[in-house]
């Protein structure tokens, strides 16, 4: 019996260790400086992007580090963009968003501000850095639904659920050996 429980816990605390973190969708109501004004903020931590949409700004932020990104509001993170796109309107001037060296451009995210620094041309394609901010106000999480096999094929299997048959095979097989050994 004492196997038994043994390999009961090891399997529980497999399972308590290996679960992701819940993917999903965030969205923010943001109140944006620097005349860019009222705009919705999506953070997608399975797509890896940061995107501000508003009457002054329409503009994706993509950061492998946004993976995993759970919602809570940290007190400080700095996420590096793998790649910036889109425009925004400050002040009557248009500025597209570029990212000139990798990994330049960052967005952070700390309790209740979002921000972005990254490099901008205007319409005479003068470049300059830009930065700006906005108070964010959680509004929802969407937690995307799995996708199906292209072709009605099989879905792979979460890591959770291999960790849960893992540890049963384990149980059965300390129970196999405790019957063996009466």
């Amino acid at each position: 019996m004492k196997t038994l429980k043994k390999a009961l816990a090891v399997a529980i605390t497999t399972m308590a260790i290996s679960a992701p973190a819940t993917a999903g969708i965030f969205t923010y109501d943001v109140n944006l400086g620097k005349g860019l004004g009222q705009a919705s903020l999506v953070i997608d931590s399975t797509a890896a992007t940061a995107t501000y949409a508003g009457a002054n700004i329409d503009l994706t932020v993509t950061s492998s580090d946004l993976l995993g990104f759970t919602g809570e509001e940290p007190t400080e993170t700095v996420f590096v963009a793998d790649d910036i796109a889109g425009s925004f309107t400050s002040y009557g001037t248009t500025y597209d968003a570029v990212l000139y060296e990798p990994r330049a451009s960052t967005f952070s995210f700390e309790g209740g501000n979002a921000s972005i620094w990254t490099a901008v041309t205007d319409s005479l394609g003068n470049g300059s850095g830009f930065d700006f901010a906005g108070t964010t106000t959680f509004v929802s999480v969407t937690t995307p639904e799995p996708a199906a096999a292209p072709g009605g094929g099989s879905v792979p299997v979460p890591a959770t659920a291999l960790f849960i048959l893992a540890g049963l095979a384990g149980i059965g097989g300390a129970m196999r050996r405790k019957k063996a050994a009466e």
